[in-house]
């Protein structure tokens, strides 16, 4: 399966780059260096499957990912989830799927906000 260009969407784009900084602070899961500046965000492919096809081999993979938007304050969090679902919504082949419950992390005192995305890949 190819990966799905999260980082090259979020660098493309205006209101991502505006909340999580010019090299944008959104990593790959478990990528996050320890004390990164907020807000930032983590994506990880929780599931996914090639399209089925009866004659012919797949040309495209469905990934549902899950994003999760860390904040100091509430105010960026929303933000931070704003700035992703807008850039999200806006390629091709790419919905919300879910919408997680707001948390505090216990251990950091960070806001936290999760939400799935289903994107189609092209391969």
């Amino acid at each position: 399966m190819r990966t799905v260009p999260m980082y090259a969407a979020c660098l493309a784009d205006a209101g991502v780059r505006a909340v999580f900084g010019d090299d944008p602070r959104v990593y790959p899961f478990g990528k996050a260096a320890a004390g990164v500046a907020s807000p930032y965000a983590t994506w990880q492919i929780i599931t996914g499957a090639p399209e089925s096809y009866l004659a012919e081999r797949p040309d495209i993979d469905s990934a549902t990912i899950q994003i999760d938007v860390y904040a100091d304050i509430d105010d960026q969090l929303l933000a931070g989830v704003v700035a992703l679902r807008d850039m999200l919504e806006s390629q091709p082949g790419v919905n919300i799927a879910r919408w997680g419950d707001e948390d505090t992390k216990p251990e950091t005192g960070a806001r936290h906000r999760s939400f799935d995305v289903d994107w189609w890949v092209r391969r």
